[in-house]
């Protein structure tokens, strides 16, 4: 594999888990605010 290509193919996947990893940060942000809410009074 050229050198070229590994290095697309480690974009890809970083940017993949980025995804992953956004998706997940505003998923607990949504979770935690919704459990704040229930909290108060």
């Amino acid at each position: 594999m050229s050198n070229r290509r590994y290095n697309e193919k480690i974009v890809d996947i970083s940017g993949e888990i980025a995804d992953i990893f956004g998706e997940s940060l505003i998923y607990s942000g949504k979770y935690r605010m919704g459990y704040m809410e229930k909290k108060l009074p």
